[in-house]
């Protein structure tokens, strides 16, 4: 009888990605899935396939879209807002996100009160989520890099503060071109950068 071959050594390691994103109404979180994902469906409703997942180079991607809010929505309907569906959302993850993928149109304003909300917004999540949070400006197409890096570094500016807090870190996607996979490759890149391989379920507190 022959050996049995030594599945250690055939065996492929598969890596875990798991990132939860935030972002207004039609900020392009869900464009943002389908070009990771390589996928075509519509926003998610409810908490009715809000999580995703697909193998993509051998990592098992784990994708889940929060609540958006609406750009009239204020500070004061923080409350009532969706605190426990962030949470309820956030557990489909277990044992919680690698990442906190911001998602902010690269063509829209950000303003004072943009950031005041989503930053109380996402420190939900617990006090040591920024080391392991992200922005993706969406419709890169529409804007040139160098616009939003004088955007990023305007002195005083809503967004910069942002940036800050997320300890620079940032990344710019064309959702109009599904098929440039170097710009999520990119992405994996710099989730990989802030450790997404060591555990993170103390973040979410």
């Amino acid at each position: 009888m022959g050996k049995c071959p030594n599945i250690k050594k055939i065996k492929k390691i598969i890596k875990r990605l798991r990132a939860v994103l935030i972002g207004r109404q039609r900020s392009g979180k869900t464009s943002v899935i389908n070009t990771i994902l390589e996928s075509s469906e519509t926003e998610a409703e409810g908490d009715e396939h809000v999580e995703r997942e697909r193998f993509i180079d051998d990592r098992r991607i784990s994708l889940v879209e929060t609540p958006g809010w609406w750009i009239s929505f204020s500070l004061n309907d923080l409350s009532n807002i969706s605190k426990q569906q962030l949470v309820r959302r956030i557990s489909m993850i277990s044992p919680g996100p690698h990442a906190v993928l911001i998602v902010i149109r690269a063509d829209s304003a950000f303003t004072a009160p943009d950031g005041r909300f989503l930053e109380e917004y996402v420190e939900l999540l617990g006090p040591n989520v920024w080391t392991h949070t992200l922005v993706i400006f969406t419709r890169g197409d529409l804007i040139k890099h160098k616009d939003i890096e004088q955007c990023i570094q305007q002195e005083g500016s809503a967004l910069k503060r942002l940036i800050e807090k997320c300890e620079h870190k940032y990344h710019v996607f064309n959702n109009s071109n599904h098929h440039d996979r170097t710009q999520v490759e990119e992405l994996f890149k710099k989730i990989e950068g802030i450790g997404f391989i060591r555990s993170t379920s103390s973040m979410i507190c």
